[in-house]
């Protein structure tokens, strides 16, 4: 059995490679930039939005999206699988609102 840090590790990689689709640059912070990594940044170059992955069971997403990650101009994503569960994506209603506005 993995151990959670790898889990989340995995997690991360594989959630990297589903973006590059969208941003063919985007790669792990870990590998990039530690900088973004030790402001809770999983995934570095993806445009507008700061993202993190959460491989956990019990996780509070209001607290990673408001208190783990930067407070600047880009939007906070948190990606989050539960115990081989389906992705969850989250991020804070009134951003979701003004992105959607038109």
């Amino acid at each position: 059995m993995k151990n959670s840090r790898c889990k989340e590790h995995d997690y991360e990689r594989r959630i990297t490679r589903e973006l590059k689709e969208y941003f063919p640059n985007a790669i792990t912070s870990r590998s990039g930039a530690r900088y973004e990594d030790a402001k809770g940044i999983d995934i570095i170059n993806t445009g507008m939005f700061n993202i993190q992955t959460k491989d956990r069971q019990n996780l509070n997403l209001f607290d990673v999206l408001s208190k783990e990650m930067p407070d600047n101009q880009n939007i906070n994503i948190v990606f989050w699988k539960c115990n081989r569960q389906r992705d969850i994506v989250s991020w804070i209603n009134r951003i979701f609102m003004s992105y959607y506005k038109y």
